[in-house]
């Protein structure tokens, strides 16, 4: 934990980290420890959760995330939620915002034109 929160994410516009290891060694507990820390650092930003077990979980956060936020366009079936959730993110001047992919197997996957985020392994 220590070594994540002394990351300097804050720097940029835009930083991700990545927790790696295997099954049961902690990593959500980790990460959720340093969304509160997150919480704590900077009260008004907002906290995104996504659950990615599977396609279907994931997809279903980025839709409650959508209504959650009443994103224009979120009721539309045929848009998909992650990239609506993406792009308003991108498009509005939100203040500071933290989104944690939880049993995400290949962040390349979710995010394959994007490099530039550092792994810590657990």
């Amino acid at each position: 934990m220590t070594q994540l929160w002394r990351k300097p994410l804050m720097e940029a516009s835009q930083s991700r980290v990545s927790l790696f290891g295997l099954g049961g060694t902690g990593k959500t507990q980790i990460a959720l420890e340093y969304a509160y820390r997150f919480r704590e650092a900077n009260p008004t930003a907002s906290i995104f959760w996504i659950r990615a077990n599977t396609p279907e979980q994931m997809n279903q956060s980025f839709k409650d995330i959508a209504q959650e936020c009443q994103i224009s366009g979120c009721h539309d079936l045929e848009v998909d939620p992650l990239v609506t959730v993406i792009n308003w993110l991108k498009k509005t001047q939100r203040n500071i915002w933290l989104m944690v992919i939880d049993n995400a197997d290949d962040m390349q996957a979710l995010f394959p034109s994007e490099g530039g985020y550092d792994t810590i392994r657990q």
